[in-house]
């Protein structure tokens, strides 16, 4: 039958006596009575006549490779395999089998490459590589696990117990917890942090990953391959990064209420000479008793608004999302601006479904609409209105806050959400703010997971848009 490999018969003198088809490439050399050593190039044929030379006298079975290029230039590859002929137990000829491995050999050169290049990658990065044979515990530590260690590899027993014995004992539980769930299937990948002891006797922290990628017939894992790589430098940073949250954390708490209480101290002293004045603009103190409460008052915005921010950064505050009735929160964080409102002679109108649920964390919700509200009034004119609607759709609940003010500035308005870049000025009627409001807005809503934008269609005022996401049922 045919075959894709050239089969030819060979006498003792190394000519063709036959074969199963004549080659495609150079076929007039490979003809009956000629040598087969005319097909194979010059300056392999030495190395083809040796190994033929060989199966002739010993009977054994030789194989060798030799290389032709095509009419086109291209490099072929070609293998061949031989075999005595008998006559009894006479040696008459050969049976040589030539089989075309240019693809194997290109993909055993790209394989080699590819070797390279993973161990080029693996020798800079500092990392150190495992190869675990689960049925005989044999593990194979690469030369950079060891060296990570201090050792060389020769001074390492390939077997699982010398990594386990180096193990901190407080860790071992965990990463064994960490094995067993990825060898039964429950994670994707082996991912475990733990603590390697070095020649030294110091601890490494090790970033342990690895994948089974081998299984045998019963489908049970049989091998599982990984890395070492040492963080504990991140791990210290980590660690020093921790202790300044929590003294930050601590220090924020206290100039919370140290810096606070002097405030309502002051705002409340100003409030009793104000009450004092009554209004009377003729008073001498009149005026510096007014410029001192605005600048009093906008200091302790500011300061209101940075440790506000500053516990929003904390990992401590975190949303806790219930659902509220959006009649309900509207109406406090009315209530908290009234007061300016009804100076400014503001009038505020609300279109609130009566059953409407919001689903949001309570204290974020109420911050943001006060700020909002408190926002649309500052830049309202005296006497004009501010609108507050909620609407729903399948998937979000929106509300609006919308004035009659002078809205936002085109080269501000990429700028709003951004606590780096603050945009603050001054009301209609002088007020003054922070420009951290709509910052903390914006942070209260990503922790929420949900958003707010300006609508740049509205071209009346200034109109802000809640949207913020129902729950999947």
């Amino acid at each position: 039958h045919s075959s894709p490999d050239l089969i030819l018969s060979i006498d003792r003198e190394l000519k063709i006596e036959g074969y199963n088809h004549q080659p495609a490439l150079y076929p007039e050399r490979c003809v009956v009575g000629a040598s087969i050593l005319d097909w194979i190039p010059a300056e392999q044929a030495e190395k083809a006549k040796a190994c033929l030379g060989s199966v002739i006298e010993t009977g054994e079975i030789g194989k060798f490779q030799f290389i032709k290029q095509s009419p086109f230039g291209k490099e072929l590859h070609f293998e061949s395999t031989a075999s005595a002929r008998y006559n009894g137990n006479q040696i008459i000829g050969l049976l040589a089998r030539i089989t075309d491995i240019t693809e194997q050999k290109l993909a055993a050169d790209q394989l080699i490459k590819i070797k390279e290049r993973l161990e080029i990658v693996v020798a800079t990065s500092g990392i150190g590589v495992w190869d675990w044979n689960i049925k005989t515990s044999e593990v194979v530590f690469d030369q950079g696990w060891c060296k990570m260690i201090g050792y060389d590899q020769e001074e390492i027993p390939q077997e699982l117990s010398s990594w386990e014995t180096r193990v901190h004992p407080d860790d071992l539980e965990n990463c064994l917890i960490d094995i067993k769930a990825h060898l039964a299937g429950e994670t994707r990948i082996y991912r475990n942090i733990h603590r390697l002891k070095h020649q030294d006797g110091q601890w490494l922290y090790i970033l342990d990953v690895g994948k089974v990628v081998e299984w045998d017939s019963e489908g049970e894992p049989l091998r599982f391959v990984g890395t070492h790589t040492d963080i504990s430098k991140e791990q210290e940073l980590t660690e020093q990064l921790s202790r300044a949250n929590k003294t930050k954390d601590k220090f924020f708490s206290i100039i919370s209420h140290d810096l606070r209480s002097p405030f309502n101290g002051i705002l409340g002293g100003i409030d009793l000479i104000k009450g004092e004045i009554n209004g009377d603009k003729n008073h001498p103190f009149f005026d510096l008793v007014e410029m001192v409460s605005l600048s009093a008052k906008r200091a302790f915005n500011l300061l209101d608004d940075l440790l506000t921010w500053s516990r929003l950064q904390s990992e401590h505050l975190k949303a806790e999302i219930e659902p509220i009735l959006a009649k309900d929160i509207i109406a406090s964080s009315l209530e908290r601006n009234q007061a300016v409102a009804a100076l400014k002679e503001v009038k505020i109108e609300s279109q609130i479904p009566k059953t409407l649920i919001l689903f949001a964390d309570k204290k974020m919700l109420q911050e943001i609409l006060s700020n909002l509200i408190s926002n649309s009034i500052k830049f309202s004119p005296r006497g004009a209105k501010v609108s507050i609607k909620c609407t729903e759709d399948e998937e979000f609940n929106y509300i609006s806050v919308k004035d009659q003010g002078a809205g936002v500035a085109l080269t501000d308005q990429a700028k709003l959400f951004n606590v780096g870049e603050l945009v603050s000025a001054p009301g209609t009627e002088g007020e003054q703010g922070t420009g951290l409001g709509l910052g903390l807005v914006q942070e209260f809503m990503d922790a929420m997971d949900g958003s707010i934008h300006y609508d740049q269609s509205y071209q009346d005022g200034a109109n802000f848009i809640l949207t913020l996401p129902k729950p999947e049922i």
